[in-house]
């Protein structure tokens, strides 16, 4: 069967010794084996580029590391003869491995883990253009004196299943809508109205919870969509749309790895959202693939300095010490964290710290119960300690919230003052 890529073969050139084909805006990249018998072509840019240290891909590649580029499965077209091999990953995921029957060289896999991405292997481009990796796993098996120069997730062993579920459970365990309606829409709606966007902008809203920041930017005219990992949250942003007659599409998906295709947005915002991930780098490169270049990015983390960063200090200390490979949400909060973190894909970096107020119609031990029953990450928290331990982090979450309340009448209200880093960038 003849298929667009066929026709396209006259325009198929060598660009500093690597293989392209031009397609409008979006590159397609060709990798083959040695023998050049077994082909992938990719379309646009991958969603993920990822080193890995496990010992069957240093097998796999004869090299200390392999390194594969994922792309969603139907940017990816092969074409010649391969042979199959399936393994165990060391994640306890099968892996369809195709490489040539010819020459012997892996091109490109099917993990299990990642069902609708194309694993192709980094070399097989032979294109020092290619994005570097924004993450690295399988580091305990990893040559101590393999190094990277740049930014990225590692991981000392890598479960998806189990990462997205740890991702979940803090949005899960509390009631975060209710968080929401209380203290997030006055500060969600002047942090959107500071963006002055203009009316039929394309805006995806990442980690849009009940829709805070979403709804108010379909109000002004914006195109836009929210995205979300967590169902019920999902439901409640629907509903709230559709009282108002709003246009504006929901999907449940990870920020990780967005389901949009290159270029799709004017501008990507993120109210507390994207803080949280695991994976910074990733969620970084994901922000400037689906952002059209020249488009903006607005961010807003709570800061290490304020309210929400000391609660989250003073949770901190009744859990063990975190793994290396843990990094505080709070970093986003950070503005030289910020800046570095941005450097691969965007310019113009902006940051301002914004003052916030939360008021509360409730005294100030009601307000601090309100927050601790509700509050996702807190409760993941408590169910981590034995019951003298939750006992002892309760009281010292209530006299917290009792030593900042700015209220003169502490009995029937509370006042908080927070804060949170904006960042404005540029697609580079």
């Amino acid at each position: 069967m003849t298929t667009f890529l066929d026709k396209q073969r006259s325009a198929t050139s060598k660009v500093q010794g690597r293989d392209v084909i031009a397609e409008g805006l979006a590159m397609t990249r060709i990798a083959h084996c040695c023998c050049g018998s077994l082909r992938a072509e990719a379309t646009g840019e991958p969603a993920l580029v990822a080193a890995c240290h496990c010992r069957e891909c240093q097998r796999r590649t004869g090299s200390p590391f392999g390194v594969g580029a994922y792309f969603p499965k139907e940017q990816v077209h092969t074409r010649g003869p391969s042979k199959v091999y399936v393994r165990g990953c060391d994640s306890g995921r099968k892996i369809e491995l195709h490489f040539c029957p010819n020459c012997g060289s892996t091109v490109f896999w099917r993990p299990e883990f990642v069902p609708h991405l194309v694993g192709i292997a980094v070399g097989a481009f032979a294109d020092p253009s290619m994005p570097w990796p924004t993450m690295s796993v399988f580091e305990t098996t990893r040559h101590p004196w393999v190094t990277f120069d740049h930014e990225l997730d590692r991981f000392g062993r890598l479960n998806s299943v189990e990462m997205q579920e740890s991702m979940r459970a803090p949005w899960v365990a509390g009631d975060f809508g209710a968080i929401a309606r209380e203290i997030g829409v006055p500060g969600a709606e002047r942090f959107v109205a500071r963006m002055g966007l203009e009316p039929g902008v394309r805006v995806l809203d990442i980690a849009c919870g009940t829709g805070n920041v979403t709804i108010p930017l379909a109000r002004r005219g914006a195109m836009v969509t929210g995205l979300d990992m967590t169902p019920h949250l999902l439901e409640e942003a629907r509903a709230r749309a559709a009282r108002e007659g709003l246009g504006v599409g929901f999907d449940e998906g990870l920020a990780e790895m967005l389901p949009y295709p290159d270029g799709s947005f004017d501008v990507v915002v993120s109210m507390f959202g994207i803080m949280f991930s695991p994976l910074p780098a990733t969620i970084v490169s994901e922000m400037a693939r689906v952002l059209r270049p020249g488009g903006r990015l607005v961010l807003a983390s709570w800061t290490p300095s304020g309210f929400t960063g000391k609660m989250g200090a003073l949770a901190g200390r009744y859990l063990p010490p975190p793994s290396q490979d843990t990094k505080s949400p709070f970093l986003w909060g950070e503005e030289a964290t910020v800046r570095d973190r941005l450097k691969p894909g965007f310019d113009a970096v902006q940051t301002n710290v914004v003052a916030v107020k939360w008021e509360l119609k409730r005294s100030t031990t009601d307000s601090a119960a309100f927050f601790t029953k509700n509050g996702g990450p807190i409760q993941v928290m408590l169910g981590r300690l034995d019951a003298p331990k939750q006992a002892a982090l309760v009281h010292d979450l209530e006299q917290f919230w009792i030593d900042n309340n700015l209220a003169t009448d502490k009995e029937n209200h509370t006042l908080i003052s927070n804060e949170y880093l904006e960042v404005l960038a540029i697609r580079r």
